[in-house]
């Protein structure tokens, strides 16, 4: 940063002082200034786009911008909120319910944030499939990215204290640079696979996952019959018979020794006393317990199953280890449990006990191991998007839980602090 430029964002720094996040009597300095407009700028501009030496000061009118729920041809933009409002609360609205919105925004130029709108709003219109916010922007509107929260129902008139929305989604409303675009771009391929080869040093190194993935989430049986990959290409797949079959071979005599010879030793993911742990092929099995019919959590640290693509009309079928035995169970869960699921490669080119990543839709990058011909995960999986990058719901309320015939997760005892 040359000297001018300096001056130029300290003075603005003075004259128009911005409070930080995290503490609200500290400012930010022209220098800080300088990055979070720049970066906000390159965000929407993409690479093309020159620094900011000198700083802007932009007026837009926030009292032009108008949101409804609903799906509206005339609006500016229309943002199809289903999957995000599915993740986050678990059921759509009602036609007649009144939300809270909430939509930050900032200048598409020069990276300056403005006070957010906030206010109710009815839901006017609801589909079969889905849930759909229009905005009305003027058409000389100047160009910002905005960013859309809504809340479940609440009561209309009332004032509610503390944050109840969550983030749906943004629009921009000008914009030379399209996300697609990263796809194909020499650049983005470069470094996507220079991080892959760091992600991988790092697995092999600490044997960890990234994030740390302590016991997965919980999967119901529509997650892996329901006609959506969860895996991010045909070589990832959820075990059939005959991988389960292979698996026990390889690592025991058969079924009644070979979840001693899976299972993590120690207590920290097993009740004591953990009979005849030894994890001698990595596969680092937990006791992960699961979600039962009705909704509720069950067997935490007692058992520790995953779903196979084995099923009856209701039913899934499952290999679970104990906490009290080296055995394992092989047979059926009805298809409304929440049970974790292990991936794995059939075809791989690693030979037994060399190790590997696998990464998720999600970008989570889990080790790998070869055990025999079989390439496993050795985590239970914690992914939250198919393959086709449609969000898996995540339904909290056991009631609901109960009766779903759609694909469906959660975390056990809905606290994300177990994944």
């Amino acid at each position: 940063m040359s000297a001018g430029t300096k001056a130029n964002w300290d003075a603005f720094a003075a004259a128009f002082p911005q409070p930080s996040k995290k503490d609200a009597s500290v400012f930010l300095t022209g220098f800080q200034l300088f990055i979070k407009r720049n970066s906000y700028c390159f965000l929407n501009w993409g690479m093309q786009t020159d620094f900011m030496t000198e700083p802007v000061l932009s007026e837009i009118s926030t009292d032009i911008i108008t949101i409804a729920i609903k799906n509206d041809p005339a609006a500016t933009f229309s943002i199809d909120v289903t999957a995000e409002y599915l993740r986050n609360f678990g059921i759509l609205p009602q036609v007649g319910d009144t939300l809270l919105f909430l939509c930050p925004f900032y200048s598409a130029y020069s990276g300056q944030f403005f006070e957010p709108i906030q206010g109710q709003v009815i839901v006017e219109e609801l589909y079969l499939d889905g849930l759909f916010v229009s905005i009305y922007f003027p058409e000389d509107f100047k160009p910002v990215t905005l960013s859309l929260f809504l809340s479940y129902h609440v009561s209309p008139g009332v004032s509610y204290v503390g944050s109840k929305t969550r983030y749906m989604g943004c629009v921009q409303t000008e914009n030379s640079f399209n996300c697609d675009d990263l796809l194909d771009c020499e650049i983005i391929v470069q470094l996507q696979n220079t991080v892959n080869v760091i992600a991988e040093s790092i697995v092999d190194s600490t044997g960890n996952s990234i994030p740390p993935i302590r016991l997965g989430l919980l999967y119901n049986y529509p997650c892996v019959n329901g006609g959506l990959n969860i895996s991010v290409s045909d070589d990832w797949i959820i075990p059939a018979d005959s991988h389960i079959q292979t698996l026990v071979a390889f690592v025991g005599t058969n079924f009644s020794d070979a979840g001693g010879y899976l299972k993590e030793t120690g207590l920290t993911n097993w009740q004591t006393p953990n009979t005849g742990a030894t994890d001698s092929f990595g596969f680092h099995w937990r006791g992960s317990g699961f979600r039962i019919t009705n909704g509720t959590f069950s067997n935490l640290f007692l058992n520790s199953p995953f779903w196979t693509t084995v099923e009856s009309a209701i039913s899934g079928k499952r290999l679970e280890g104990y906490y009290n035995g080296a055995n394992s169970g092989y047979g059926f869960y009805n298809k409304h449990y929440g049970v974790p699921i292990r991936l794995l490669n059939p075809s791989t080119s690693l030979q037994n006990g060399e190790t590997g990543i696998y990464i998720g839709n999600n970008g989570y990058v889990y080790p790998t191991v070869c055990i025999g011909t079989q390439e496993w995960i050795t985590v239970n999986l914690a992914e939250t998007l198919f393959r086709d990058l449609s969000v898996i719901p995540e339904v909290t309320d056991n009631a609901a839980w109960s009766v779903l015939s759609t694909p469906a997760l959660c975390a056990y005892n809905n606290d994300w602090s177990n994944v």
